[in-house]
């Protein structure tokens, strides 16, 4: 049988450091779980959470999207020649 880990406090990490960090996307679902969870007892503390887990996925969002996004192949200029 496995040990069951138990723990008095567990750290969620929100910010990720590249659009492919799972802990960070995993942090940022867990949070916007415990904000529906205590919405109705704590409000404000519910949309607190909210908005820091969107704006974080927003911006691992973004890393994803500029590391996947194509080259673009630009014309040189040739000064004229």
């Amino acid at each position: 049988m496995t040990q069951v880990l138990e723990m008095k406090y567990f750290v969620l990490k929100p910010k990720a450091k590249d659009g492919y960090d799972m802990y960070a996307r995993a942090s940022q679902d867990a949070m916007l779980a415990y904000s529906e969870r205590v919405r109705t007892t704590a409000p404000l503390f519910a949309d607190q959470l909210l908005c820091w887990a969107e704006k974080e996925k927003a911006s691992q969002d973004e890393l994803y999207r500029v590391a996947n996004k194509p080259l673009q192949l630009t014309a040189r200029k040739n000064g004229g020649n």
